[in-house]
């Protein structure tokens, strides 16, 4: 259905976590993302935005075996923006097309190899399509 309002915003929140509990190794962790956007609708089957995201993962682990003991931290954040595109004909087809570009850190904190911490800088780049089309 077509509005006559053009613009429309909107926002998410995901929070996860993963706690283990294993007699010689555990793994922490959690995950946590933050997205908003604005769409712009061109026509009543069509529609254009602008996506921007920010993720967080953070984990701890330790271990123990017989031959050595430790543990450590590994944090990550990503952010990105994200265009996207989706069309139809309002019935049976439509389709999308999204990009992204963004860049994210690695922080390793690891003080059972003598290391206090290492920080890996990564970039991001995305693109993905799709379509749909009813048969029934």
């Amino acid at each position: 259905m077509y509005s006559t309002t053009k613009w429309s915003l909107w926002g998410a929140v995901d929070l996860q976590t993963f706690p283990s509990d294993g007699a010689n190794n555990e793994i922490d962790g959690s995950l946590s993302s933050i997205s908003v956007g604005a769409d712009l609708a061109i026509n009543e089957n069509t529609f254009a935005g602008l996506a921007v995201a920010t993720h967080g993962r953070s984990s701890s682990y330790d271990f123990s075996s017989e031959n050595a003991n430790g543990g450590g931290d590994i944090d990550t954040s990503l952010t990105g923006i994200y265009p996207y595109l989706q069309t139809g004909d309002g019935n049976q087809f439509s389709m999308f097309l999204v990009g992204g570009i963004g860049s994210s850190d690695t922080d390793f904190d690891w003080p059972h190899e003598n290391v206090t911490e290492q920080t890996v800088d990564t970039s991001l780049s995305m693109f993905a399509g799709g379509f749909a089309y009813v048969i029934l």
